[in-house]
C-alpha cells in the first residue's frame, strides 16, 4: 500500500528552508569586508579632491598669468605692486612724492594695488571704468568694490571672501572719517617683492631700502615694484580729499626680468593663520593709518599683519611677500615673521605663478637657494628645478 506524505509537512519544511538567513558570523564578515574598502577609498576620494582643488587653484594662477600680460601688452609694464603716495592729510606734499619717486618713507597710505589695477584684465568689465589716477582706497573706490573675485582664492583653503574684520570701524585721526567703509576682496595669492625686503616697513625710515614697500627698481628684485609717481595734484578743493589724483608709471618691463619669464616668481600663494582669515588690521595709530601688525587672533605674545582686503595700500601683506624666499607650511604659526611668507592649505607644497603664466607646484622640501633664484628676477643664477620639487 503507499503511503501518501501530508501536505501540511512539506510545506512546513519548505518554509523552515525558505527562512534560513545569515549567521552571526557571516554578517560580522559582511560588515568587516565593507568597512575595509570604505577605509580603502577614503583615502583615494579625498586625494581626488585635493587634486582638483588644486587644479583650480592652478588655474587660478593661469587666468591671473594672463591678465598680467594682458596688462603688460597694454601699458608696456609689468602692474605695479601698488601706485600711491605716503602724504597723510588731505593735500598731497611735493616732498612726500618724492619719498615714493626714491623708495622712501613709510607705508603708503593712498592708492590701491595690483589686484584692482588687472581687474579689467581678468573679465572683471565693471571695473574698467576706474581711473586710476586717483589714490584709491577703501572708501574712494565705492561700493563696486563689494565684488568677491573668486579668481582670487585658493579653494583648499577657503572659499572666496571679503575682508570680515574690521568692518566700518576703522576712523582716520582728526577728522574721524571712516577708512574701512567697503572692505574688499581676500586674496590668497601675493605679489612678489623679492629676496631683499623686510617684513617691517618701519625698520628704515631714512632710505626705504630694506622694506616691503620700496618703489627703487634698482634695488628691489622682485616682478613686483610700487609705481613711480611723476606728479600729483596738491590744489585743495571743497570736495572730498579722496579727489586728488596723480600721474604715475609702473617700472618693470618683461624684458627686465633677466633670469627669464619662466624661471621667475610672480605671484606665488601666502601664508595666512587659519585663525585670521578674512581679518585685517584692527587699529589705527596717530597719523590714522592702519596699526599693519596687530593679528586677529586673540592676544598672541607676538603681532603680525596676515589677511585682508586686496585692494587696499594699507594692508601690504595682503597682496605682497618674498615670494617663495621665505615659506610657512604651518597653518596655525603665530610667529611674527611669517607675515612676509608664502604658505599654502595644499600638503605638498604651495602654488607660484611664474612669469611666462605657468603655474607649478614648489615643494615644502624646495632647496632654499633654488627659491631665492625663482624670487629674483635678476640674479643671473639657474634654476635647478629638481631641487625645487615643482610639480
Amino acid at each position: 500500500m503507499r503511503v501518501i506524505q501530508a501536505p501540511s509537512l512539506l510545506l512546513r519544511g519548505s518554509s523552515r528552508a525558505a527562512r534560513r538567513g545569515f549567521t552571526l558570523i557571516e554578517l560580522l564578515v559582511v560588515v568587516a569586508i565593507i568597512a575595509i574598502l570604505i577605509a580603502l577609498l577614503l583615502p583615494a576620494v579625498q586625494q581626488a579632491r585635493e587634486a582638483a582643488r588644486r587644479a583650480q587653484c592652478a588655474n587660478n594662477m593661469k587666468q591671473i598669468g594672463l591678465a598680467i600680460h594682458n596688462f603688460h601688452d597694454s601699458t608696456g609694464t609689468v602692474p605695479p605692486a601698488y601706485v600711491g603716495h605716503f602724504q597723510p592729510g588731505p593735500n598731497i606734499d611735493p616732498g612726500e612724492v618724492n619719498k615714493v619717486m626714491q623708495g622712501m618713507g613709510t607705508t603708503p597710505q593712498r592708492g590701491t594695488t595690483w589686484c584692482w589695477l588687472i581687474l579689467p584684465f581678468l573679465g572683471e568689465d565693471w571695473a574698467s571704468g576706474a581711473d586710476n589716477r586717483y589714490a584709491h582706497n577703501s572708501n574712494q573706490l565705492g561700493s563696486e568694490k563689494n565684488a568677491i573675485i573668486r579668481s582670487y582664492t585658493c579653494p583648499s583653503r577657503r572659499s572666496p571672501m571679503r575682508e570680515v574684520s574690521p568692518a566700518n570701524a576703522l576712523l582716520r585721526a582728526g577728522d574721524s572719517a571712516v577708512l574701512n567703509a567697503q572692505p574688499g576682496t581676500c586674496t590668497d595669492y601675493a605679489g612678489n617683492s623679492g629676496t631683499n625686503q623686510s617684513w617691517n616697513d618701519s625698520s628704515d625710515l631714512t632710505n626705504g631700502y630694506n622694506r616691503m614697500f620700496n618703489s627703487d627698481a634698482n634695488v628691489t628684485n622682485g616682478p613686483m615694484v610700487g609705481a613711480l609717481i611723476n606728479w600729483a595734484d596738491r590744489t585743495p578743493s571743497a570736495g572730498s580729499q579722496w579727489d586728488r589724483y596723480f600721474r604715475w608709471r609702473g617700472q618693470v618691463t618683461f624684458s627686465n626680468v633677466r633670469d627669464g619669464l619662466s624661471n621667475t616668481v610672480f605671484l606665488a600663494e601666502k601664508w595666512v593663520n587659519v585663525g585670521a582669515l578674512g581679518q585685517g588690521p584692527t587699529g589705527s595709530n596717530a597719523a590714522g593709518t592702519r596699526d599693519y601688525y596687530t593679528t586677529g587672533i586673540g592676544t598672541p605674545t607676538v603681532t603680525i599683519y596676515q589677511d585682508g582686503d586686496a585692494f587696499d595700500i594699507r594692508q601690504p601683506y595682503a597682496f605682497l611677500r618674498r615670494g617663495v624666499t621665505d615659506i610657512d607650511r604651518n597653518p596655525n604659526n603665530t610667529d611674527g615673521n611669517s607675515g612676509y611668507r608664502g604658505g599654502s592649505a595644499h600638503p605638498g607644497g604651495m602654488m607660484m605663478l611664474l612669469g611666462d603664466g605657468s603655474a607649478r607646484m614648489c615643494s615644502w622640501t624646495a632647496d632654499g637657494t633654488a627659491r631665492d633664484r625663482l624670487t629674483n628676477r635678476q640674479d643671473g643664477g639657474k634654476v635647478d628645478w629638481d631641487l625645487v620639487g615643482a610639480q
